[in-house]
């Protein structure tokens, strides 16, 4: 691996706390518990049920922004990224509206910003993986992702990226290249990856 240039980051359970409760969000939306909501939603075709959807998802997911709690250590880190020149990216399946009232409320500030509205295929698809790297003009070997689900280590596999799984899920960590619970440990697994050590 090349010399660490980007870090992409996955916003709500990465950086943020929102305590989202996707399964009452299911039961808002009439869909099975479990399934994808955001496929669910593209799979719709009737236009008047997909924008109640749509209004139901912007309600819950703003209700998070708003009480959403930053993890300790995120400022910390990001500022370590700031201070070697470290590029910062979101790549989120939140609304941009919901995404920059998030960032805007724990004033966090990020060189690019790709969200659900800015591609048409979602986390587990690579689409917004690189179209983060194509707007640094950067290739995945630059970059890692750092991420709390299965469809952000995923899309960094199909992205041929490096991952960093943030969480307690070994189902979850054995698709990362590395795994913490802490960004205060996190540094060690930064050098690891900048010295080329995996």
């Amino acid at each position: 691996m090349s010399e660490l240039k980007l870090v992409i980051f996955d916003l709500d359970g990465t950086l943020v706390d929102s305590a989202l409760d996707f399964d009452l969000m299911r039961a808002d939306l009439g869909i099975s518990a479990g399934e994808p909501i955001l496929e669910k939603l593209e799979a719709i075709t009737d236009p008047i049920r997909k924008n109640k959807m749509l209004e139901i998802i912007h309600q819950h997911e703003l209700e998070g922004a708003l009480r959403s709690k930053i993890y300790p250590g995120v400022r910390k880190f990001l500022k370590y990224l700031d201070h070697r020149d470290i590029k910062k990216a979101i790549l989120t399946r939140n609304s941009t509206f919901c995404t920059k009232a998030t960032l805007e409320k724990h004033q966090l500030a990020f060189e690019y910003i790709c969200t659900r509205d800015d591609v048409k295929f979602q986390k587990p698809n690579p689409e917004g993986l690189f179209k983060i790297l194509n707007h640094f003009s950067m290739i995945a070997c630059d970059s890692i992702f750092v991420g709390d689900f299965t469809f952000d280590m995923l899309a960094a596999k199909n992205a041929e990226m490096k991952s960093l799984y943030f969480g307690e899920k070994d189902e979850i960590a054995k698709l990362a290249t590395e795994r913490f619970n802490d960004y205060k440990k996190i540094y060690s697994q930064i050098s690891i990856l900048k010295m080329n050590k995996l």
